[in-house]
């Protein structure tokens, strides 16, 4: 089976371009593919997030708006409907169900929330029982934007099995360009996992791969009918090789271009062309710290 992640839909996307934006599809697993459908979360995963919160941070105070709570001149997002405003996002974690995946936007305060925004993302890993957190990292500026907005956070709990013994988790964030022009799209994936240490102890939590490029649309068009635009695809798989302890990963990369021209003046008379895919693979190696990540597959 293969982990499909769906697409939300984008309003500056040209409607004869549309099929650029499919699901990637992600194959994970050392011989195995999880499927999403088996690492869906509850979904009142956040559903005790003023106890998460109070616990993670206990100087934090709620904001009068309710919609975050304020620590010095930070604030920490909480759950919300909006892809206006970052929020909080939780899940649980299908490889140790005892634990719940949290991601907390830590703002400045002194930002907009709507757009230019800057701001951290913590990661927390709790304790479903105690709602107490077992390890955390801040991955710096990761909530910070301009005109490419941050759309969407995720969890991505498919079997990313990075060394013997380790599961990582990822997150995917979803990345939309403000220009109906120059309409852009992108999501990345960051996997986070922790290593034993020499004692054998849990290390802590730490980014093994950071904003790798899964997904990417961009073009350029009249916003009538005619433009160029180009969509890279990648699918992800686990292979058997390692470096320095830790497997390899393969992407397999599909990247297609579109163009349209006018051909008339009737509603009729735009035609699209589509060339055939190219199909490409590129290898990650671990290199005692991170994954390498080629500069063409670094997210923009």
């Amino acid at each position: 089976m293969q982990a499909i992640i769906r697409r939300p839909a984008t309003a500056s996307r040209p409607a004869h371009a549309r099929h650029l934006l499919s699901a990637i599809a992600i194959a994970v697993g050392l011989g195995s593919i999880a499927s999403v459908a088996q690492a869906q979360a509850p979904a009142n995963a956040c559903g005790q997030a003023t106890t998460i919160l109070e616990n993670a941070y206990p100087g934090a105070r709620p904001s009068p708006d309710k919609r975050s709570y304020v620590l010095g001149d930070r604030l920490l997002m909480m759950p919300s409907d909006s892809s206006d405003i970052p929020a909080m996002v939780c899940k649980v974690w299908p490889a140790q169900e005892k634990l719940l995946l949290v991601a907390v936007p830590r703002m400045d305060g002194k930002a907009p929330l709507e757009q230019d925004r800057i701001g951290d993302l913590d990661v927390l890993v709790v304790d479903r029982s105690s709602l107490k957190v077992q390890q955390r990292v801040t991955l710096p500026g990761a909530m910070s934007d301009d005109a490419i907005q941050i759309q969407k956070l995720e969890f991505d709990t498919a079997r990313y099995v990075v060394a013997p013994g380790v599961q990582a988790f990822g997150i995917r964030t979803t990345l939309n360009g403000a220009s109906r022009a120059n309409p852009f799209n992108e999501v990345t994936l960051t996997l986070l996992a922790s290593t034993a240490s020499a004692d054998g102890k849990p290390g802590p939590l730490r980014v093994v791969l950071d904003k790798l490029s899964v997904e990417r649309m961009s073009g350029e068009w009249d916003t009538n009918c005619a433009g160029d635009f180009t969509q890279r695809k990648s699918v992800l798989a686990m292979t058997k090789e390692q470096h320095e302890g830790f497997f390899d990963i393969r992407i397999s990369q599909s990247s297609e271009r579109s163009t349209a021209v006018l051909t008339g003046k009737g509603q009729g008379d735009c035609k699209e062309t589509t060339e055939k895919a190219v199909k490409t693979q590129e290898t990650l190696r671990y290199d005692g710290k991170q994954y390498v990540v080629p500069a063409k597959l670094k997210s923009l």
